[in-house]
């Protein structure tokens, strides 16, 4: 049986910083370190160990031509490494043990008033993953990455004191 023991230390730090009363800025990074230790008893190598130091940004501006209403754009980067079920149907090297990139723009708007006690928050967003571990005929393999595009939508409102409601949907692709 393949066991693997991930080990992660991260630190993150983030701003929200205002420019001028209207606009405000997101400056944030992210360091993770991963370390894979795995051992493979159905492969060619019985002991893998990998460890992979990683540096992730986060930026965004958001403009309130009103209080109430919110327009923004934002991009980051997460990794995830890679662990457990994911392996037990790959011969596992070094390179399957790299951590998955995951890149994330977002445009959206908040706050828009449907009615007076009903706001409609609408959401870009596109993802992209530089690799991934995919399914197709019965068997697991690595890829070169894939894309994801989708829209999110929300309703959120106060009918009365104690009772609120809201519901979502989302869609995507890829």
């Amino acid at each position: 049986m393949n066991r693997s023991i991930v080990n992660v230390t991260s630190l993150y730090i983030q701003d929200q910083i205002e420019l001028i009363p209207q606009l405000q800025a997101i400056v944030g990074v992210r360091y993770d370190m991963f370390e894979v230790d795995f051992r493979q008893r159905n492969g060619p190598r019985d002991h893998l160990i990998s460890k992979d130091d990683l540096i992730a940004p986060r930026y965004g501006l958001i403009y309130k031509p009103i209080e109430s209403v919110s327009f923004y754009a934002s991009y980051s980067q997460a990794y995830v490494p890679r662990a457990g079920d994911q392996l037990t149907s790959l011969n596992v090297t070094i390179e399957t043990l790299k951590p998955e990139k995951f890149t994330t723009r977002k445009p959206g708007v908040n706050g828009i008033s449907v009615l007076i006690w009903l706001l409609l928050p609408l959401c870009i967003s596109w993802i992209a993953v530089t690799s991934s571990i995919r399914l197709s005929e019965g068997r697991l393999f690595l890829t070169k990455g894939q894309r994801t595009e989708g829209v999110e939508v929300s309703l959120a409102g106060q009918l009365a004191s104690n009772w609120s409601v809201m519901g979502g949907y989302a869609y995507q692709t890829g």
